[in-house]
Parts: C-alpha cells; structure tokens; sequence
C-alpha cells in the first residue's frame, strides 16, 4: 500500500507539470518558480517555468517508476525499509530539480 501513495505523489509531480510546460500559468504568487528575476519579466518566467515544468515531469517519472519496482519488491522488505526508499524517491529527484532550475 506505501508503495502506492508515493506513485500518486510522483503523478501529481506529473500532472503539476503539464501547465508549467505549456505555459499556461502566468507568473503568480503560489504556483511556478518564484524568483526576484522569474517576477520581473514574463518572458523569463515562461521560460523558467517551461524548464521546470519538464524537469518536474522527469521526477516524477522516476518516482512512479522505482516506485512501481519498490511494490513488486515490496515482499522483501519490512515497512520501515519501503518506507524510507520511497521518501527517498521522492525527495532525491526533487532536490536534483530545484538544484538544477536555481543553477539554470
């Protein structure tokens, strides 16, 4: 079952990124890549925004997918062990999009 919630997390990263990457959402205060510079101009917030929005759906790819591998595994491991894998697919890939969208 814990495999399960981290592939809907990995789809929601999915699902969020779809807007972000047809440049559907206007710079705003709540959703998108906020920065001082991204605020300033539409142009470079359409473009951050593209970017992360493909990164975004990159990470989530890859947490549905170890994921889907953590619950065919799942009969191998106790739920302490799923559990901190799984946090690990979801944050691991996170933390490499916003590391690679700040250095952008």
């Amino acid at each position: 079952m814990l495999p399960i919630i981290f592939i809907l997390v990995g789809l929601l990263f999915l699902i969020m990124s779809i807007p972000l990457i047809m440049e559907k959402i206007p710079p705003n205060g709540l959703y998108g890549f906020r920065t001082e510079k991204t605020c300033s101009d539409t142009e470079i917030w359409y473009k951050a925004n593209k970017d992360l929005g493909y990164k975004m759906a990159y990470a989530g790819i890859i947490t549905i997918v170890c994921n889907l591998l953590l619950f065919l595994f799942s009969g191998l491991l106790d739920i302490s062990s799923m559990t901190v894998i799984g946090l690990i697919t979801v944050v691991a890939p996170l933390l490499v999009v916003v590391g690679l969208t700040i250095n952008h």
